[in-house]
């Protein structure tokens, strides 16, 4: 599970979570590239709860099936081409 730093504490106690991964909310440009390299292609489905553009990068990167949430925002059409299946995010 990936979060953000600061919020893993509600998860920790669950006991179907193997591995949670934190990084800042505004991570620098080398952390991107760290963890990108951590979770490169090491699992099958990832799901990504926020429509935003780093959440799609990072399933992207993931794992080969991925479900992302999308708005009506002018980045969807990139979006589209590296999703396996999208769900319209509801705000």
């Amino acid at each position: 599970l990936l979060v953000f730093k600061g919020t893993e504490s509600i998860l920790a106690s669950n006991t179907d979570i193997h591995t949670i991964i934190t990084i800042d909310e505004h991570p620098r440009f080398f952390s991107h590239w760290q963890l990108i390299k951590k979770i490169f292609r090491r699992y099958d489905l990832a799901i990504s709860t926020l429509p935003s553009d780093k959440s799609t990068l990072y399933a992207f990167f993931a794992a080969r099936y991925r479900i992302c949430m999308l708005g009506d925002d002018k980045s969807r059409w990139w979006k589209l081409h590296l999703l396996s299946e999208v769900v319209e995010f509801d705000n």
